[in-house]
């Protein structure tokens, strides 16, 4: 399998059938080359060097890269796999006396969660908006800095006046998480999700 290609299928077909529901997405997941180049790029990744929970660094995991690969397959295959809890802890936030909270998950729910994003973002980017620019593939704040620029200044600024930012705080650590969550799970979003019914949701919870 060509990982890069099968991205490509999913994206076209997400983009061209917006109605269609994808099948065994699952099966993906468990492929040998889409789990071996999970891996790679969680090992690529500079927080690959920390540990998670069960104190799995990225040597240990290198010192029997094959053995792991293969169980964690196996795990995923006879539906076995479970998530390990988060080793929380906290940073410096900036300008500020408060620390914000952190997780750090186990290398094997990243390569995990790694492989699940392969699967999702083809997918999904089809049904974001162009003006959504947060944690897409070759987007950042600074393409979105640069959209408001352009309006701001030039004949748009007649128009365009006022920025107004936002932010929520600990949206997803307050209480009423789990309500939340299905509000993002299910419709009426679940339905442009190309994902009802799909095991691979029940992996990415």
């Amino acid at each position: 399998m060509n990982v890069d290609e099968m991205q490509k299928k999913l994206s076209q077909k997400a983009t061209n059938e917006h109605e269609h529901q994808f099948e065994n997405l699952y099966g993906l997941l468990c492929n040998e080359v889409w789990l071996r180049e999970a891996v790679h790029k969680t090992l690529r990744n500079t927080g690959g060097r920390t540990a998670g929970i069960d104190t799995m660094t990225r040597s240990n995991l290198l010192g029997d890269l094959e053995g792991y690969t293969t169980r964690l397959r196996e795990a995923l295959k006879a539906k076995t796999f479970e998530p390990t809890p988060v080793r929380r802890v906290y940073i410096p936030k900036p300008n500020s006396k408060k620390r914000r909270p952190l997780g750090i998950p186990t290398l094997f729910d990243r390569i995990v969660q790694q492989a699940l994003r392969m699967i999702l973002e083809p997918i999904w980017e089809a049904d974001f908006s162009i003006h959504s620019y947060g944690f897409r593939p070759s987007r950042s704040t600074y393409e979105a800095m640069t959209y408001l620029g352009k309006r701001l200044t030039g004949n748009s600024g007649a128009l365009y006046q006022w920025v107004i930012e936002g932010d929520i705080a600990s949206y997803f650590g307050a209480p009423g998480k789990a309500r939340r969550f299905q509000r993002v799970s299910f419709p009426p979003w679940q339905e442009a999700s190309h994902l009802t019914g799909n095991r691979v949701l029940g992996a990415w919870r």
